[in-house]
């Protein structure tokens, strides 16, 4: 029993410790080898730089991981516990490089080497604005929570993600009012895309951004009862008196 509560400490302890103090200290401690590091995101560059492919095969319980603008990470597959990975910009990691993964959290922007991800049935966020390789073909078969489209033009039909309570759908990206015409968000940033212009059955929606030149006006909006609506720069926005709910 005594040895069961170290062991919980340890894993207490190694969580606030920096990377490198948490190989120092799985060293010391004899039974280490049963806890494992598994938080490859929040540790500083100095060491996430090093990593590479044959780095991560020792860490395959690795649950966080970012390999973001790391070519030397070009391979995944291995680390089956892994449920969020940022593989942002001049990142290796290609769709076969994840082929064998389901992750909760992925995060894809300016990253044209992944253009499918279907087959996670487990992704809840995705981000995957800019210049990224996905588009409408590459999520058809999830159904998200969290979705960031900002600035990305070949996604532009999203109504079939009854799931979905957040939507980024800001700037140069294909989403119209027709892409969320089946949609009861929670929360929509519509900031600089003159597309969207109605918003009225979204009857759960707490926070809008429509800022500059945003397609929504007054009528655009004229049943919603807001908490949050910011409306910088968007001339077309006069009247919120009917929005009892709206906070400073």
């Amino acid at each position: 029993m005594m040895i069961y509560i170290h062991e919980i400490l340890c894993v207490v302890i190694l969580k606030y410790l920096e990377f490198y103090d948490k190989h120092t200290f799985k060293r010391i401690r004899k039974f280490m080898n049963r806890i494992y590091i598994t938080d490859l995101l929040n540790i500083r560059y100095k060491y996430s730089e090093k990593l590479n492919d044959k780095i991560l095969l020792n860490y395959k319980f690795a649950v966080r991981l970012n390999a973001t603008n790391n070519s030397k990470i070009s391979n995944v597959n291995h680390m089956t516990n892994l449920k969020e990975l940022l593989a942002v910009g001049l990142c290796g990691i290609d769709d076969n490089g994840i082929r064998d993964i389901d992750l909760e959290k992925l995060c894809v922007n300016c990253n044209q080497k992944i253009s499918n991800v279907n087959h996670m049935t487990n992704l809840k966020e995705l981000h995957a604005s800019e210049n990224c390789g996905i588009g409408d073909n590459c999520i058809q078969n999830i159904n998200l929570e969290i979705l960031n489209v900002y600035n990305n033009p070949k996604i532009s039909y999203v109504n079939h993600m009854t799931n979905l309570k957040e939507l980024y759908a800001n700037r140069d990206c294909g989403i119209n009012d027709n892409s969320i015409q089946n949609l009861n968000l929670e929360k929509l940033d519509a900031s600089c895309n003159p597309k969207i212009s109605n918003v009225n059955h979204m009857t759960k929606l707490k926070v809008l951004y429509a800022i500059g030149v945003c397609g929504i006006d007054d009528s655009g909006i004229r049943n919603n009862n807001l908490e949050k609506l910011n409306a910088s720069y968007n001339p077309k926005i006069t009247n919120v008196n009917h929005m009892t709910r709206l906070k400073n």
